[in-house]
């Protein structure tokens, strides 16, 4: 693989994972179970200063910074190859416990069908039902003469 090709795929990964962390409000679901724990405690309990400044700290670390690698994608990185045959959705919602963003952008481009087989199949068809010398036929025509050519012979011969 060209290292320029990875570094360009680690650009647009780590700016969608940016622009997610924008989406939400900059802020993990870590950052707000220490809030509400926080705003659990009593203010006078000795706990309430370090509440105060692990939520102080927490949602500085929670955003990534423009010119650095996110740690999702760090840790991500860091992973071993998972093997060949491995189904790769399910890693990806086993993972997304510590990558809960990059776990949601992977899965949304993982769901979509990259093969070109059934509109090739449908182009087949249409040029098969439809010669040449048919050019005058209109939409709804090339349409009803795909079905009735798609319908199997079962059902025409009885």
């Amino acid at each position: 693989m060209l290292p320029i090709a990875v570094s360009n795929a680690i650009s647009k990964i780590s700016n969608d994972i940016r622009s997610e962390y924008r989406r939400r409000g900059q802020h993990s679901p870590n950052v707000k179970f220490h809030q509400a724990a926080s705003e659990q405690a009593n203010e006078s309990s000795i706990w309430c200063r370090h509440e105060k400044l692990l939520n102080l700290s927490t949602a500085m670390q929670e955003i990534p910074s423009s010119g650095s690698v996110p740690n999702e994608l760090k840790q991500y990185l860091d992973q071993p190859l998972l093997e060949r045959k491995s189904d790769p959705i399910k890693f990806w919602v086993n993972c997304r416990h510590f990558t809960p963003v990059l776990s949601e952008i992977d899965l949304k481009y993982l769901i979509c069908q990259a093969s070109s087989v059934s509109s090739k199949r449908v182009a087949s068809v249409v040029n098969f039902t439809i010669p040449d010398n048919r050019s005058r036929l209109t939409e709804e025509h090339i349409k009803e003469r795909v079905l009735v050519m798609s319908i199997s012979d079962e059902y025409w011969f009885q």
